[in-house]
């Protein structure tokens, strides 16, 4: 993918015997965040030197994303509602495009 001033890519396989990691390289340096994306449990930045930049929490993951839909909807938070929509019809549209352009149909894509 190609955006103003830089290039971004994305490997991903299935490959169970390998170092399952997300690497994030820019050009002053690079972010390991291991062991999957559904479960960072170290981050490290590199640039030059390596530095543990892990951040603890204290509950999975989900928990606090159903902590801030809980309070979005009990505050009426409507612009964080609105940021937040706008985010995932971004991410949709995005998934949706590469879904089409690797050929693959739902049946619903014929209506």
């Amino acid at each position: 993918m190609t955006y103003d001033g830089f290039l971004a890519s994305l490997v991903q396989s299935k490959n169970s015997r390998c170092d399952n990691r997300i690497t994030i390289q820019g050009e002053k340096g690079t972010i390991y965040a291991s062991p999957t994306a559904s479960r960072i449990d170290t981050v490290i930045l590199d640039v030059g030197e390596k530095k543990d930049i892990t951040v603890l929490h204290e509950y999975e993951s989900m928990t606090y994303t159903l902590r801030e839909i809980v309070r979005v909807v009990s505050e009426k938070d409507e612009e964080t509602y609105r940021k937040q929509f706008k985010h995932i019809r971004n991410v949709l549209e995005v998934l949706c495009a590469a879904r089409q352009s690797a050929g693959i149909k739902f049946t619903a894509d014929q209506k």
